[in-house]
């Protein structure tokens, strides 16, 4: 399934990406940065063409995608900083290092969303905040929830706009070492 979701994305290429999600996307990525200061080490995890990256005004982003036509598209159109070629459920990051995590309208794609969720909960140092959204046409509420109490970390906020199609959750790490 994963391979297939990969060539699926590297196929459609970066500016087909654009059109068809950029305005969606834009939308997600505005409740986001409302909870986020501009100065934070943040990874964005299914980062795609670039485009949360191009939104935070400051601080450092790491992107991370499993697609490399999408990557080549980010780094070549968008010019964002840093962007890593790897895989959710398996992030090429080291423990504990980000301040933010964000990961959008990616969980779907992954054969365990709970192991994508722990990785990303892994490279959050504690007291870091991640901000993850949910596919409505995938997820309940009620299995947004079990998936989150699935880890340690906690629901601070969650965005239920209708004009979305997804979920939105700021969750937050523990301060304590997990």
């Amino acid at each position: 399934m994963k391979k297939d979701i990969i060539q699926r994305y590297d196929e459609m290429g970066g500016r087909i990406y654009e059109e068809r999600y950029r305005e969606e996307q834009q939308e997600k990525y505005r409740w986001a940065n409302k909870f986020l200061e501009e100065c934070q080490l943040t990874a964005d995890i299914g980062c795609g063409t670039g485009l949360f990256q191009k939104t935070r005004g400051g601080g450092f982003v790491v992107g991370v995608d499993a697609s490399a036509a999408l990557l080549e598209w980010a780094r070549q159109a968008n010019q964002v900083g840093l962007l890593v070629r790897g895989d959710a459920e398996q992030l090429p990051l080291r423990e504990g290092v980000f301040q933010v995590v964000t990961c959008f309208t990616v969980l779907q794609n992954l054969e365990d969303p709970e192991v994508g969720l722990e990785e990303m909960a892994r490279v959050t140092r504690p007291g870091g905040v991640l901000v993850v959204s949910w596919l409505k046409k995938r997820f309940q509420l009620s299995e947004v929830v079990k998936h989150i109490k699935s880890t340690d970390l906690k629901m601070l906020e969650l965005c239920e706009d209708n004009n979305l199609k997804d979920w939105i959750t700021l969750l937050s790490k523990s301060c304590k070492n997990s």
